[in-house]
């Protein structure tokens, strides 16, 4: 456990918040403002089918 909580700012770029929790090896970050109140959080999900990482989201092939 780590006593230093990592955060991001709510202009930080998507890929530098990916590159975040893939270095430190964490799922998920606070976004924090200025006056450092919580703003919300970033989860490795929320980033599963963004354009920036280049992942497509696929339909199963059910029933229409």
């Amino acid at each position: 456990m780590t006593t230093a909580v990592l955060i991001a700012r709510p202009e930080t770029d998507v890929r530098e918040i990916a590159s975040m929790l893939l270095e430190r090896r964490i799922s998920a970050v606070p976004i924090v403002d200025q006056q450092g109140k919580l703003r919300g959080i970033v989860s490795e999900g929320d980033l599963i089918n963004r354009s920036e990482s280049e992942t497509q989201h696929r339909q199963s092939g059910g029933c229409a």
